[in-house]
């Protein structure tokens, strides 16, 4: 295993794609504000068990708080999971979060000037129940220690109405 910060070798056999502003507008179609787009770079693989790895910035003008993971931090981790499901040709279903398995937070806490949270997201279970739902994992680590670990976080598919505000 790697350290807290450093990048796992696999990293380096990995093709790296800067990410713009448009990759928002193409989740699923929900819209993030300027606070929740922490994804800077992604590289992707398709082998036997899709995964996704990405490089986390906090975004110009975001201001740290008191809490030891922020909670956009944490939003785009689950970010990370539509990009396996985009890259699996299942875009364009609106796929909320349902459930969660475990949260670990372990070492130090999340520091802006501490550069780059890389996060790892890979898929467990896929097109569950005639592909209404997906399951990933996701690990995600920064230089000033912090460690975080989601266990079987899982989307389904669901209205894009149920989630908005009248």
């Amino acid at each position: 295993r790697s350290g807290a910060g450093r990048c796992p070798r696999c990293c380096a056999r990995r093709s790296w794609t800067e990410l713009g502003s448009n990759t928002w507008d193409e989740l699923g179609g929900i819209e993030f504000g300027p606070s929740f787009r922490w994804m800077a770079r992604v590289a992707a693989t398709l082998s036997e068990k899709a995964s996704v790895m990405s490089e986390l910035v906090a975004p110009k003008g975001w201001a740290q708080r008191a809490l030891r993971v922020p909670v956009e931090l944490l939003d785009s981790l689950f970010q990370t999971a539509m990009l396996i499901e985009k890259k699996k040709q299942l875009q364009g279903e609106f796929m909320a979060p349902f459930a969660i398995a475990r949260v670990l937070v372990a070492g130090g806490r999340f520091e802006s000037g501490s550069g780059t949270v890389l996060a790892e997201t890979q898929i467990e279970d896929e097109e569950q129940k005639g592909g209404s739902s997906i399951t990933v994992s996701m690990k995600a680590q920064q230089r000033s220690g912090l460690l975080v670990i989601v266990e079987r976080l899982t989307l389904v598919k669901a209205s894009r109405e149920a989630f908005l505000v009248a």
